[in-house]
């Protein structure tokens, strides 16, 4: 059985989204977008290379890189 994760979950912060681009090395590659303490709600100023790996038939964050 396989699960669902939302954003949330897979960006590695409370707040922001994860966006997939590419299968490397067994981790789905991605950018992840999460807010500053003071970003408006519309406009997440943190910009990271994120990875995420399947286990156990669930995707879960693995790290993050942050991205200029």
């Amino acid at each position: 059985m396989t699960s669902v994760t939302n954003d949330l979950g897979l960006c590695g912060s409370d707040d922001g989204y994860f966006g997939a681009k590419k299968i490397e090395n067994g981790y789905l590659v991605g950018e992840s977008y999460n807010y500053g303490t003071d970003d408006a709600r519309c406009c997440p100023s943190l910009h990271y290379l994120t990875k995420v790996i399947l286990e156990k038939n669930k995707l879960v964050f693995h790290s993050k890189e942050k991205l200029k």
